[in-house]
């Protein structure tokens, strides 16, 4: 990841350039997505302990920090990372929970402003419903909402500012995700989506539902015996991290199963080394960039350095 840093202190899903001089295959999207490669990298940095005050990369995170607080565009709702994206919201909830953890890991008094800002778009950008879609105020959809929420909750017990109202209408919009009588969710709709189950889930916890009822056991166990670690590592970060919250018998398994596929699927040699990437939908989109970073961050989940995977028993309700 340091050294497929872009010169503006940046990442790009299209990983190639700069020092790389096209030796990685496996690009991602070419549209505008800087800011959510730049948040999903200095999160891997982050769950390793690396800040831009500690650690030997301490200079490579200040950089990408530095990158976020550059692009933030000032709005009367607040600050914005959408970048000019059709498919803004997932620039911004990515970039914002980077910062929040920063400001959370570091107490950086600097940090404060940029991290309050991207919340206060958050909160502005939330549907009706609810949830958030690619722009502001759009229809909500799961995957989407995980991510502001991701934030929301990283700010919260940051002590920044997350009105009320805009955390009870969660709840709500959750339900309309979620099949009836069941543990299953849905991307925009009530469905068994295995990778939107784990974000329902793993929402809920966060909401208050405690590890032990018998919906988050029940969807526990459900995801436990997917057998899709190779396909999918949006699905095997959320999946990791919902069954780390849950606990025994189901993650002690779970992880051994997940932590040695990714030793062993990681490149070994040459510029890919420490990298990986699955051709998989979510993979040729987001290319070898977002996998890599999604692969360092599901292995990290158990260091307990980044905040949000310390927080299993700070309750996000109100």
């Amino acid at each position: 990841l340091a050294a497929h840093q872009q010169p503006s202190g940046g990442w790009s899903l299209v990983h190639d350039g700069g020092a790389c001089h096209g030796q990685c295959p496996n690009n991602g999207s070419k549209s505008r997505f800087d800011p959510a490669a730049t948040g999903l990298s200095l999160l891997a940095f982050f769950g390793a302990g690396y800040t831009h005050r500690d650690g030997k990369h301490r200079d490579t995170v200040r950089r990408g920090i530095y990158f976020l607080q550059q692009v933030m565009e000032e709005t009367p709702q607040g600050g914005s990372f959408l970048y000019q994206d059709e498919r803004g919201m997932y620039n911004h909830g990515i970039a914002a929970f980077a910062i929040c953890e920063a400001y959370q890991m570091t107490a950086d008094k600097d940090l404060r402003p940029t991290a309050q800002a991207a919340i206060d778009f958050i909160v502005s950008a939330q549907n009706y419903q609810g949830g958030w879609g690619y722009l502001p105020k759009q229809p909500g959809d799961l995957t989407l909402s995980g991510w502001q929420i991701m934030a929301l909750k990283s700010a919260f017990a940051a002590g920044l500012d997350v009105p009320a109202p805009t955390i009870l209408r969660i709840d709500p919009f959750l339900d309309t995700q979620q099949l009836n009588s069941s543990y299953f969710y849905g991307y925009r709709k009530p469905d068994k989506h295995p990778t939107c189950t784990a974000i329902g889930l793993l929402l809920r916890m966060f909401r208050g539902m405690p590890h032990t009822h018998p919906t988050i056991l029940d969807g526990g166990v459900f995801l436990s015996k997917q057998h899709r670690p190779g396909s999918d590592a949006y699905f095997n970060y959320y999946s990791t991290l919902l069954l780390y919250h849950i606990g025994q018998p189901l993650w002690a398994p779970w992880n051994e199963q997940m932590r040695e596929h990714l030793i062993q699927t990681q490149n070994q040699s040459g510029h890919m080394a420490g990298s990986w990437y699955f051709d998989d939908p979510y993979g040729l989109e987001g290319g070898r960039l977002y996998t890599t970073a999604m692969c360092a961050m599901t292995l990290e989940i158990y260091y307990r350095f980044a905040p949000i995977y310390q927080q299993s028993d700070i309750k996000f309700e109100l």
